[in-house]
């Protein structure tokens, strides 16, 4: 216990900057985590594939086929295709 008591008094200006810098990545890989498109991603591969007729209005699904344009092209948010 006295060598950790010692090992801190003098290493003390090295564990701040250490311990910030632990604070600031666990922060980011929370944040990254839970971001709302991470979120929305991880429910659409929980989500199977359904008819579109049978999906409703605040559900997540899988629509499957081609998207014909008329005047401009259907872009998708997440995927940009």
């Amino acid at each position: 216990m006295e060598e950790v008591l010692l090992f801190l008094k003098e290493n003390f200006n090295v564990l701040i900057p250490v311990a910030m810098f632990s604070a600031f990545g666990a922060i980011a890989v929370v944040a990254h985590y839970f971001s709302s498109k991470k979120i929305m991603l991880r429910e659409f591969k929980k989500s199977r594939k359904k008819s579109i007729n049978s999906i409703r209005e605040t559900e997540y699904a899988k629509v499957i086929g081609k998207a014909k344009h008329v005047n401009e092209p259907l872009i998708a948010p997440l995927s940009g295709r």
